[in-house]
């Protein structure tokens, strides 16, 4: 993990992004007896960059992707079945379902439809089924459905990996291209936004992203071994990002496709497009020391990135709770909006950390140790990210 350690630092920045595409949404909606004119707010939100902020999900899972399939990839791997869904398990199912419960106290008697748990929302949601209804997809809480279709993914990842050990890697990548291409083209429904979304937020859609995380994986070392010199690594960072993930934004532009996602070229190819992008970044910013790597491995991005996973789960429910208590925020430019927002998003996150995220994390590095033991090897007592 060593080598990985710009990654955290990545993890934080993208979270952010979240953060800041989410206080658009806010300023929406969340006030719904105080409907705004969506046309400047959306037009600010292009200005500022916060209207591509829900990429930082794309981001996710290809780096999921690439730190996961890495022990599948590896000539002799002592990983299991068993190790590895029960590792993923205590990974996600702790703070995810304290997440849950913090939405109840916040909004339990709040009756704000956003966030409403009945019965019904709430086994769906501790199964993870929530994805596979759209009145459920984005309730409780609207980023939990990446929860959904990550355990998919969990599920697949130890079969998706086995074309990638072989020379018929490329062959694979281009069939999960094809399906994700294949599958966002349908997913588009012309005229009804809700369809849309609710299509295009599946399991195939994202099969592309997937899969180029575990090719990039699969050439990490190769990658490394190479020794490029810094400013080659940072070139090469700068035009993956102005290629793949600038360049598409700026030819679809956000004034309201990010909302209402209105062209059947936007669902198709934005984000597959994007994923390209972060898997150079990704790749190349583990690949050795650079401007980049050390931009991204400093102390607040990576304490940022130790707290990405809270502050996702969070954020959407501590974000909209402090705008409904603190209605005079709505009066700050959007940009000052954002930075208050996500300063008490960060914080809150931080304290979520250290109180039940940190604990599960203890827990898990010292089961995976005791599985370890029992199996007559040795693994260190520090838990993987």
């Amino acid at each position: 993990m060593r080598e990985t350690a710009a990654l955290d630092g990545m993890r934080g920045v993208a979270a952010l992004l979240v953060v800041g595409f989410h206080v658009v949404i806010f300023t929406l909606g969340v006030r719904i007896d105080q409907p705004l004119d969506t046309g400047p707010m959306m037009t600010h939100a292009s200005t500022w960059f916060l209207g591509w902020g829900f990429i930082g999900v794309d981001f996710f899972f290809v780096l999921s992707a690439f730190l996961l399939s890495q022990p599948f990839l590896a000539p002799t791997t002592t990983q299991t079945w068993r190790s590895y869904a029960s590792k993923r398990l205590l990974r996600v199912l702790p703070a995810y379902y304290a997440s849950i419960l913090l939405v109840w106290l916040l909004f339990g008697r709040a009756d704000h439809w956003w966030f409403a748990i009945d019965w019904t929302e709430l086994w769906r949601h501790v199964l993870f089924l929530h994805g596979f209804w759209p009145d459920s997809q984005l309730d409780v809480s609207a980023v939990y459905w990446t929860l959904a279709v990550e355990l998919q993914f969990y599920l697949i990842l130890p079969l998706l990996v086995l074309p990638f050990r072989t020379r018929w890697w490329p062959v694979a990548l281009a069939v999960a291209a094809a399906i994700s291409l294949a599958y966002r083209a349908w997913a588009f429904v012309p005229g009804d936004v809700l369809a849309t979304r609710f299509q295009e937020l599946q399991l195939p859609a994202f099969l592309w992203h997937f899969a180029l995380g575990v090719a990039a994986a699969r050439f990490r070392k190769q990658v490394r071994a190479r020794a490029l010199a810094p400013r080659w690594l940072d070139a090469g960072i700068a035009a993956a990002v102005l290629l793949f993930i600038v360049a598409p934004s700026a030819a679809f532009g956000f004034e309201t496709a990010a909302i209402e996602a209105d062209t059947p070229w936007f669902i198709t190819l934005y984000r597959p497009l994007v994923a390209i992008g972060f898997t150079g970044v990704i790749l190349l910013g583990c690949a050795g020391p650079s401007w980049s790597s050390r931009f991204f491995e400093s102390r607040p991005l990576k304490t940022l990135g130790d707290w990405s996973y809270s502050l996702y789960l969070t954020h959407y429910a501590a974000g909209a709770w402090l705008l409904l208590s603190l209605p005079s925020l709505f009066a700050l430019d959007l940009p000052s909006l954002a930075f208050v927002v996500a300063v008490w998003c960060v914080l809150a996150s931080g304290a979520f950390y250290w109180v039940v995220e940190r604990p599960a994390l203890a827990l898990k590095a010292r089961l995976a140790h005791g599985m370890a033991s029992r199996r007559g090897l040795q693994e260190p007592a520090q838990a993987p990210r």
